[in-house]
């Protein structure tokens, strides 16, 4: 017996028909869009596998779409995996849930893996398939998988940034090409919102920037920027300059001290953490506060859509250099992937498990990735786990305050264009930067002391960040307090407290805020924190 239990409905709502049950939205090969009963016809003519995967690699879109047909389940998220599914297998039956929670107590799954706490302090999400729960498994980015009569009949990935080979177009092909992919993106972006208002998160950088210009280019009226954190701090003086620019209305939420104040101890924080983590990624409060206070203050709509720049620094090619060496050999991937990625003091005593554990993820994605181009591999690996799990499923905060929301970077068009993409062409973001700033030449948003990295100086944060841990402590702090354009510190000293007020011990030398958001997430699942 096959049982699917949704519930979170808000942002997005679950449709159900007949044997289908579908979240989010698509385009098919001609524009067309779909949502809610239209993708659920789509859907409900699978008959078979052959069925299911011709779908999925015809459609370009948002969605997690779950089917229950006679003795067969069929179950696939989107590449975002922003409407995470969960699975349990137990008693000759599979429950699936888009709520950990639901799983955890319905079927009595409250033992911790100790090998994925251990994997979550160190990398800030669980790793592969794994949740922090014991027998509880989510469904990863564009995976697919097919049971029958309560066995895995088949799964795997219907997208891959893993490739045998590169392009040898010129560069100007790309170009040009990436130049009408971008088009095509924001008239299928415009088209989706049907007039709702386009909320664009701003900052200073390049990718929101893009999605102001593309909806000024496309005579999109109903947009609103809106920009956070500690007054005068660089994004918002750019973010301003750029909003002003196109005539778009802006706003700046200030991340006072009052504003954060008692944030851990309200009851719609703790919702916030129940519905959005799922016992696998970090806690995420970058944006918590700012979408709180434009709901709350009506500066935006109800029909409001956000519309991120996530990811366009990976689409782009900025894992290239930063990350991922240009000379990889296969064997060497996982211990890459831990020296780049882990909090390697957190985690030093379980290295060769989270090695082993790496690879066995790397052979899920796919098992002959030692034949494939190793820099796109490790594309594939930090995509599926870092921007799907973190970066995406930081939007679950726009969700979580009943907004919908688009991803025009993560369009499957663009996608497919770039992970063939010569890596000297990703280097430095060197193309991707080149087609946005002749958009944003269309509207005089090149300001002139915007000077992108060179290598060198690239190369030169990146031994810094090897350095970084061998600092003394009262060194890496200070450059921490400097830094926190967020006002992190004090959302941490926050956490801090809670600790101390729950008499828990925890590491009071800890480097980032992100090691404390860890640290006090996974106490807030093993249920510690009481007051």
């Amino acid at each position: 017996m096959t049982t699917f239990i949704p519930k979170n409905n808000n942002g997005f709502e679950w449709c159900h028909f007949d044997s289908v049950y579908f979240k989010g939205y698509f385009y098919n090969s001609d524009n067309k869009f779909y949502n809610e009963t239209d993708a659920i016809s789509v859907f409900n003519k699978i008959t078979c596998e052959k069925d299911f995967m011709t779908i999925l690699n015809s459609i370009n879109g948002v969605f997690s779409v779950v089917i229950i047909k006679n003795s067969e389940c069929f179950i696939s998220c989107d590449i975002t995996r922003i409407f995470p599914i969960f699975y349990t297998i137990k008693e000759n039956s599979i429950t699936l849930s888009d709520d950990i929670n639901i799983l955890k107590d319905k079927k009595n799954n409250s033992k911790f893996d100790e090998d994925s706490v251990y994997a979550f302090q160190g990398f800030g999400h669980t790793l592969g398939k794994n949740t922090l729960l014991k027998n509880i498994y989510q469904v990863q980015s564009s995976e697919y998988l097919i049971f029958e009569k309560n066995k895995m009949k088949s799964k795997g990935f219907y997208f891959s940034f893993g490739v045998k080979n590169y392009s040898n177009l010129p560069y100007n092909h790309y170009k040009t090409k990436v130049s009408q992919i971008i088009e095509n993106t924001f008239i299928r972006l415009v088209n989706s919102l049907k007039g709702k208002t386009a909320v664009i998160p701003l900052s200073g950088g390049f990718d929101s920037r893009l999605i102001a210009v593309m909806l000024k280019k496309h005579n999109f009226k109903n947009v609103i920027c809106f920009t956070y954190g500690k007054k005068n701090n660089i994004d918002m003086n750019l973010s301003q300059k750029v909003a002003d620019s196109l005539n778009f209305k802006w706003y700046f939420i200030e991340h006072t001290d009052k504003l954060i104040e008692g944030y851990l101890n309200t009851d719609i924080f703790k919702k916030y953490c129940n519905s959005n983590f799922h016992y696998s990624s970090m806690l995420f409060l970058q944006e918590y506060f700012a979408v709180k206070y434009l709901k709350e203050n009506n500066l935006i709509p109800a029909n409001s859509v956000f519309i991120p720049g996530h990811d366009g620094g990976a689409l782009g090619g900025g894992y290239l250099i930063k990350t991922i060496p240009l000379q990889l050999k296969s064997n060497k991937l996982p211990n890459s992937i831990y020296k780049k990625y882990a909090y390697a003091k957190s985690i030093s005593t379980k290295k060769e498990k989270c090695l082993t554990e790496i690879e066995t993820t790397l052979l899920d994605f796919n098992h002959n990735y030692k034949k494939l181009i190793f820099q796109s591999v490790y594309e594939d690996y930090v995509t599926k786990e870092i921007t799907a799990k973190i970066i995406f499923n930081s939007s679950k905060v726009y969700e979580f305050f009943g907004y919908e929301h688009r991803f025009p970077f993560w369009d499957k068009e663009l996608l497919d264009t770039f992970k063939y993409l010569p890596i000297n062409y990703k280097i430095n973001k060197k193309l991707f930067y080149d087609v946005l700033t002749d958009f944003f030449n269309l509207y005089n948003l090149n300001f002139q002391y915007e000077i992108r990295p060179s290598l060198l100086k690239i190369k030169y944060q990146n031994l810094k960040k090897i350095l970084k841990p061998f600092f003394p402590y009262f060194i890496l702090k200070n450059k921490l307090i400097k830094n926190d354009w967020l006002n992190s510190e004090k959302m941490v000293l926050e956490m801090e407290n809670s600790l101390k007020t729950n008499n828990i011990n925890y590491n009071a030398k800890i480097k980032t805020f992100n090691e404390m958001n860890i640290h006090w997430y996974l106490y807030f699942c093993k249920g510690l924190i009481k007051k």
